[in-house]
């Protein structure tokens, strides 16, 4: 859904910072971005949320380092971390942030406004192929309903959640996003990331563990391009590239019992 608010973010590192406790909420609300100092959902707006920890402990909580660290900023005790597909999906299709370049208080108002194209262009250029693939499956999943989060924990690009979001819901699927560079080899089914079949059984079993589903997604350009082509570095590749998603089970023989 589209807001008519308007929201500002910096682009720091491979990642957005939005400041702005309405927007954090906003943008949260509709299934965006996390807190920096919170599992999830940003609870850390004013000096008063830090009087749990205990800082006369010997062993200090991480949270609790980073929060001393943001006390005396100018940005506010916690701020929303925006992966790089979800600002750049926000801008490229929401249409309802400001991106600049460099940390909240390094930037002044009169700090130059990122351009979609300048977004994509720095991105690919940090983060490479990557990027691409994971931002073509972000859009697929997203425009199906989906609510889409990292799933670095399960060993996977992404984890699926249905309306509402890890705050209201369990993930349903996680999703392994693999790049390959025609079609032909699409066909193949060749999983690069994967080194042996071992691998992919491996995560299947974690995802099944956490009663999750396994999605092999592949995101494949319908004729060749070379890493180093400069198409690449234009948002207009997309208009080349093709999805395929599988679902991966583990075969259960009292399942099939004729």
């Amino acid at each position: 859904p589209r807001s008519a608010m308007m929201h500002r973010g910096y682009l720091v590192g491979f990642g957005v910072w939005i400041t702005d406790q309405s927007s954090i909420e906003a943008l949260y609300n509709l299934g965006y971005g996390k807190g920096v100092l919170s599992r999830s959902k940003p609870l850390h707006f004013s000096n008063s949320k830090v009087k749990y920890f205990d800082r006369n402990r010997t062993r200090e909580a991480f949270h609790a380092k980073q929060i001393a660290t943001h006390k005396n900023s100018e940005v506010g005790l916690e701020y929303l971390q925006l992966s790089a597909v979800e600002a750049f999906f926000i801008q490229d299709n929401l249409q309802n942030i400001n991106i600049s370049r460099g940390a909240p208080t390094t930037c002044d108002g009169g700090s130059l406004i990122m351009t979609t194209e300048e977004l994509w262009k720095a991105w690919v250029e940090m983060i490479g192929l990557s990027f691409i693939s994971e931002y073509c499956a972000y859009c697929q999943y997203r425009s199906m309903g989906w609510i889409v989060r990292g799933g670095l924990k399960y060993g996977v690009d992404f984890v699926l959640y249905s309306k509402g979001g890890p705050s209201q819901t369990h993930g349903e699927l996680t999703v392994s996003v693999q790049f390959v560079h025609s079609a032909e080899n699409a066909a193949s089914l060749t999983i690069e990331r994967f080194g042996k079949l071992t691998d992919i059984q491996a995560l299947s079993r974690i995802t099944e563990t956490v009663s999750k589903g396994l999605l092999l997604c592949f995101v494949y350009t319908k004729e060749n391009i070379e890493t180093n082509d400069q198409s690449l570095l234009h948002p207009s590749i997309m208009d080349k590239i093709h999805i395929k998603d599988f679902i991966l089970r583990r075969w259960d023989p009292t399942k099939v019992r004729e």
